[in-house]
């Protein structure tokens, strides 16, 4: 096994089919590996007045600051009564965590592609096991983030 940039084991075989699961409302979600930096408990937010909307404040880590979205938020899910934790994004999004209520598992079972494609040819159907799972996608969430900032300037 490999280690993360927190010291954390990461499965060395396969990494872009290897997930961080989390559940929001009765949603499995998931995040690929190689997506993150890494994971830590969620302590020390600080609100910045006037962010945007999708942006809950800065939070240090490891002497770096790092911008913290919502992920519950972009995603259109209530947040859980759970612990939260931060996502720190791999690079070159190291500077951005996604702030995640809920708990996150690295499951036995990988991620496996859908079988067939939608009417507009996107890829649905995404599983890990037998259960369906909705995959985020990191950098989806800030380029929209970026987006929306422009637009309201």
């Amino acid at each position: 096994m490999a280690q993360d940039q927190d010291g954390g084991s990461v499965p060395q075989d396969s990494p872009a089919e290897r997930i961080l699961i989390f559940r929001l409302e009765d949603e499995l979600h998931a995040i690929r590996v190689n997506d993150i930096g890494g994971v830590v408990s969620c302590e020390g937010l600080r609100a910045l007045p006037g962010s945007p909307a999708g942006v809950l404040g800065v939070a240090e880590w490891r002497g770096a600051v790092l911008a913290v979205l919502d992920l519950p938020g972009y995603l259109g899910r209530a947040a859980p009564d759970e612990p939260a934790c931060l996502i720190r994004l791999a690079p070159p999004l190291e500077q951005t965590a996604l702030y995640l209520p809920a708990s996150v598992q690295l499951p036995e079972h990988r991620l496996e592609p859908p079988a067939t494609a939608d009417a507009e040819g996107e890829a649905s159907g995404w599983t890990c096991g037998d259960e369906p799972v909705c995959l985020v996608d990191p950098r989806e969430i800030v380029l929209r983030l970026e987006a929306e900032m422009r637009e309201s300037n």
